[in-house]
């Protein structure tokens, strides 16, 4: 099985990020608005991770934490 490359998957598409202070509400509402699965989670100009659907679910909702935070 051949793996593509990951330039190759997120090619001809537009990163969007969010602050590292975002709440899991705006989070949220930006991957809608963009109709995606994931955002870039950046401080500044520095990634600092990725923020997905799944993250949405399991470690926000799921684990009672308040999305609004």
């Amino acid at each position: 099985m051949s793996m593509r490359s990951l330039r190759s998957i997120v090619a001809g598409q537009t990163p969007i990020s969010a602050g590292r202070s975002s709440t899991g509400i705006e989070a949220a509402r930006t991957m809608k608005a963009h109709d995606v699965g994931a955002l870039l989670v950046v401080d500044g100009t520095r990634l600092c991770g990725i923020f997905t659907e799944r993250d949405a679910l399991f470690r926000v909702l799921a684990a009672g934490r308040d999305p609004a935070n």
